[in-house]
């Protein structure tokens, strides 16, 4: 049987597999939308409170060792070469929770508000609340 000149059919079987993978890099790509869609609630708050301290990291951590007023921070970790020390803006606010309904107290790292207006008490700011826990906030 001659086969020359005619097209080749390439059977394609596994097409689920193709948008499984699709699917799947869509999920890992806009899990935070996702997440923010199902598990917090977006609420208006109004600043108590502002307050510049100072934060202690490990070189490369994330995660702060102490916090605390700039003088003592830098007293106590400004020779150390391994720290890195910051300084940030506290704003602290109450807010009512979605996972409780109770009213809650917090502090948060935030330089400017929601007009982009450095801030201060009295400034309105929008906060991310969980709907799961009640102490958590974005």
């Amino acid at each position: 049987m001659n086969t020359e000149g005619q097209p080749v059919v390439v059977r394609r079987r596994f097409r689920w597999q193709y948008a499984l993978i699709i699917i799947a890099a869509a999920i890992l790509f806009f899990w935070e939308p996702i997440d923010n869609w199902l598990n917090f609630e977006t609420q208006t708050v109004e600043v108590k409170s502002v307050q510049t301290l100072c934060t202690a990291f490990d070189n490369g951590s994330p995660v702060p060792r102490e916090v605390g007023p700039c003088d003592d921070i830098r007293a106590e970790y400004g020779s150390d070469a391994t720290v890195e020390i910051r300084e940030q803006t506290f704003v602290a606010f109450d807010y009512t929770s979605p996972a409780d309904g109770k009213v809650h107290s917090t502090k948060i790292v935030r330089d400017k508000d929601d007009a982009g207006q450095p801030i201060h008490a009295g400034s309105r700011i929008t906060v991310r609340l969980s709907g799961k826990q009640a102490d958590f906030v974005k």
